[in-house]
C-alpha cells in the first residue's frame, strides 16, 4: 500500500505533488488513479449542473459535500484542500483481516481461523492471506493481525491508468473535433497512430480501409468506456 504520511495509506499510488513538479502534467500525478477519478468526474454534466443549481438527490448532495467544486481549483489545490485526498481515499484504520483463533484438532493438526470482511478489495484480501500464511505456516507462535483498511471512496478494480488516460484523450478529442471522422480522432489521441499525425495536414491523406475501420472501433470503445466511468464517478465509484 502506498504511504503518504505516517498513518495515512492509499490502496493505489497516491499523486506525487511535492514542490513545483506537482502539476497535472507530471508522471507522478498522472500515474495515480485518484487523479483520473477527479478528471473523469469533471466530465460529468450532471455533477456540474448540480454544483450550480443544487443537487436533487441525497447521493449527489453527499458526493458534492465530499468532492466539492472540482472545477474551481486545479488538481493539486483540490487534493490538498482540507486534506481532501486523504479524507476521501486513504484507508486509515477502518477495518482489517485478522486471525481470530489458532486451534489444534484431535489429530494434532493446527487450524487457523481468519475473519475476512468481504467489502475489502480482493487484491488486498489475497495479499493479506498470503502474509498470514507465510507467518503462521512456518510455525510462528502468537496472534498476528494484518490491517487491511477501506476508504470512504474505493477504486472498484485494479486500475489501468494508461487506458484511463488514453480513453479520456479520445473522448476529449471527439468533443473538441466533432466534425472529424472517427479514424482521425484516433490518429489525434491514440499513441499507436501518432506517426500519422503530421500527415493529417494533407487533406488527401487517408489510412487504408482496414486501419480506418479498426481505428473507428477503438474510438467508439474508448468513448463508451469514458461514458460508463463518468456515470460511475457520479455514483461515487471508479472506474
Amino acid at each position: 500500500m502506498e504511504s503518504l504520511t505516517t498513518g495515512v495509506h492509499f490502496p493505489y499510488k497516491h499523486p506525487l505533488l511535492g514542490g513545483a513538479s506537482g502539476s497535472a502534467s507530471t508522471p507522478g500525478v498522472r500515474r495515480s488513479v485518484y487523479f483520473w477519478w477527479w478528471e473523469y468526474l469533471r466530465r460529468s454534466s450532471t455533477y456540474k449542473k448540480a454544483l450550480s443549481e443544487g443537487a436533487k438527490t441525497e447521493r449527489l448532495r453527499k458526493l458534492i459535500d465530499d468532492f466539492g467544486d472540482i472545477h474551481s481549483q486545479d488538481f493539486k489545490a483540490w487534493w490538498r484542500d482540507q486534506q481532501r485526498g486523504a479524507r476521501l481515499f486513504s484507508t486509515l484504520g477502518q477495518t482489517r483481516v485478522e486471525v481470530k483463533q489458532i486451534a489444534t484438532d484431535g489429530n494434532g493438526v493446527k487450524h487457523l481461523e481468519i475473519s475476512i470482511p468481504l467489502n475489502l478489495p480482493r487484491r488486498h484480501i489475497e495479499g493479506r492471506l498470503k502474509s498470514l500464511l507465510d507467518a503462521h505456516h512456518k510455525g510462528k507462535k502468537g496472534r498476528q493481525n494484518a490491517k487491511v483498511q477501506i476508504a470512504a471512496y474505493t477504486v472498484s478494480r485494479p486500475p489501468n491508468v494508461t487506458s484511463l488516460a488514453t480513453a479520456l484523450a479520445v473522448y476529449d478529442a471527439r468533443i473538441e473535433h466533432p466534425e472529424l471522422p472517427m479514424w482521425k480522432v484516433a490518429v489525434l489521441a491514440i499513441a499507436k497512430y501518432k506517426p500519422y499525425r503530421e500527415k493529417l495536414k494533407d487533406p488527401n491523406f487517408k489510412l487504408d480501409y482496414d486501419q480506418r475501420r479498426q481505428a473507428a472501433v477503438e474510438v467508439h470503445r474508448y468513448i463508451k468506456q469514458v461514458e460508463a466511468s463518468v456515470k460511475n464517478a457520479e455514483m461515487g465509484v471508479f472506474p
